[in-house]
């Protein structure tokens, strides 16, 4: 798929999504999350932070446990701070003042060019030495076609230590014990990873 510019892009989102939201956020197809939810959680609050970016942040259930998290989410739905895209948040975060930057599949919408502009955005918004926790889509194999398929951009290892190269950032070990391991649903599945800015 050819997006006809960034708002088509958008509006694509909109729609596969329409309607959606985490309705048990403890669960992921029936994995067990609170042991994830509370490593990081304690984590993210251990460094103190000053500001924590939640990227696409659905119903902002990371709002109240972590200190000073600001989420936002392209659906105008309830919970998030802000609502809009990357693009559309420039002008809310400055440079340079994020602490601690989170994107839990959001950054895996897109064509690869896309994809590249939001990771230049959150990297502008980071300080030096932050840190972003991610989860990103990755193809899992099972090649099955559905309406929203283009829309989704599928990571590699290859992409985390490319970007990690041309945005200054530093992958290190990860702290919590990953649910998505092992997840495999239907043409996907994920990798969990953490980057730390030079």
């Amino acid at each position: 798929m050819r997006f006809r510019n960034y708002e088509h892009y958008k509006q694509l989102c909109l729609k596969d999504y329409n309607g959606w939201t985490r309705g048990k956020p403890d669960k992921n197809n029936g994995q067990p999350r609170a042991r994830y939810q509370t490593e990081i959680i304690d984590w993210c609050n251990q460094k103190n932070p000053h500001l924590v970016i939640d990227c696409g942040c659905d119903i902002n259930f990371w709002k109240g446990k972590i200190k000073n998290l600001v989420g936002f989410e392209i659906r105008d739905i309830p919970g998030p701070d802000y609502v809009g895209s990357y693009r559309d948040m420039d002008s809310i975060f400055e440079p340079e003042s994020a602490d601690i930057i989170l994107c839990f599949g959001s950054i895996s919408f897109g064509t690869r060019d896309i994809v590249e502009e939001h990771l230049s955005l959150i990297v502008k918004w980071a300080k030096p030495g932050a840190y972003f926790i991610m989860r990103v889509k990755k193809y899992g194999g099972q090649m099955m076609y559905e309406p929203s398929f283009d829309l989704h951009y599928f990571w590699s290892e290859k992409d985390i230590a490319e970007w990690g190269e041309k945005f200054g950032l530093k992958r290190i070990p990860l702290f919590y014990t990953p649910v998505w391991k092992n997840y495999a649903h239907r043409y996907e599945s994920k990798i969990e990873f953490i980057w730390q800015k030079r």
